[in-house]
């Protein structure tokens, strides 16, 4: 599944409602920052260099911006939790109606995909589409202002942003290929133990429950094991992203540094750039490790999206007249061959064959 996957803001209308809200909100937070990096840096040239002018007006449009800030993001966090509620009701409708229509070649995996993975959704609909909206809006007016304050600052933050995604993609193919692999093997447990509490009867019968409890034991140790190693490549993303916006941020701030000793740049626009300067690769750093942390729903999701744009069989047909049922080239969706036979009314028919075709 891409960062932002367009089929599933073609089947949740509250994905698109989520993505223009934060969008929305993400617009008069930028202006609510840049609002206060300009102000305080003003109040702290007042203060500290002397220069002229009214303290209480920046202190005003300063106090004003820290509430904005505070009040918009309760706002941006109550609009995501709720909007993730509403979005994974609506996937799990849209999965369970067309399951009703064209079927499914594999419960277990639906019904893992519809529960608990629309439930692991939460990370990436409350944490990263929220995030997403942020980086795409903020960080352009963020780059605008730093250009208009001080023009090598906005050069220097936009050459160095860029390799922030670069980490951030070089990691990402690295989680999505560990993570889908995590994901096989949850099905596949999930499975087995579906699979061993069915026949839990038969093989405490035959003196064979010791013998499955022991696989269904190594099993779950395996899927631990694997999901800490999920956990390792997603730690080492946030280590990476973090270190490539730190060193982004001290080349930046040593440059305004060195010309403010030197007389180069005033002292209310260097403290403004060094204030705006962590909002420019903060949203970008948060991204990147809001969709790590997120890579389960994610491939969960892909799954059940799957799930709902799957068409029925076009070459099966089934018919019941006078003679009683007629199929006619019978196919599973998932492998086996075509079936084709005549049951009359009123007889009981068997359908043989091996184990996985579809019967």
């Amino acid at each position: 599944m891409r960062p932002l996957d367009p089929r599933l803001l073609a089947a949740a209308s509250a994905a698109r409602t989520l993505l223009a809200g934060s969008a929305l909100i993400a617009l008069v937070q930028a202006v609510a920052i840049v609002a206060f990096a300009w102000s305080a840096g003003l109040a702290i040239a007042i203060v500290i260099g002397g220069a002229r002018g009214d303290l209480a007006q920046p202190l005003g449009i300063a106090a004003v911006a820290i509430v904005a800030r505070g009040a918009l993001g309760w706002l941006d966090q109550s609009l995501a939790t709720r909007g993730s509620v509403r979005v994974r009701s609506q996937l799990r409708e849209r999965a369970l109606a067309r399951i009703g229509v064209a079927g499914v070649a594999d419960p277990v995996g639906a019904a893992t995909g519809i529960g608990r993975g629309l439930e692991a959704l939460d990370g990436y609909l409350a944490g990263f589409m929220p995030q997403l909206a942020r980086t795409i809006v903020a960080v352009p007016i963020v780059l605008v202002a730093l250009a208009v304050q001080d023009p090598f600052s906005g050069i220097a933050a936009a050459v160095c942003l860029p390799l922030i995604p670069v980490f951030m993609v070089l990691i990402g193919l690295a989680t999505q290929s560990v993570q889908r692999r995590q994901w096989r093997e949850t099905e596949r447990l999930a499975a087995s133990t579906l699979d061993t509490l069915e026949g839990l009867a038969t093989l405490k019968l035959f003196r064979r429950d010791r013998r499955a409890r022991a696989l269904v034991e190594r099993r779950s140790a395996e899927h631990g094991a694997r999901t800490m190693s999920v956990l390792r490549v997603s730690f080492l993303s946030s280590l990476v992203l973090e270190l490539a916006g730190s060193i982004a941020i001290a080349i930046v701030a040593v440059s305004v540094g060195v010309r403010l000793l030197s007389g180069d740049i005033p002292l209310a626009t260097a403290f403004s750039v060094l204030i705006l300067v962590p909002d420019a690769f903060g949203p970008v750093r948060l991204v990147g490790m809001a969709f790590h942390a997120s890579t389960e729903g994610v491939e969960a999701t892909s799954r059940v999206l799957d799930l709902i744009e799957r068409r029925a069989p076009t070459d099966a047909r089934a018919a019941e007249g006078d003679g009683g049922l007629v199929l006619d080239r019978l196919r599973a969706v998932h492998g086996g061959g075509a079936v084709t036979a005549t049951m009359p009314r009123g007889t009981l028919v068997c359908l043989g064959g091996p184990s996985g075709v579809g019967k």
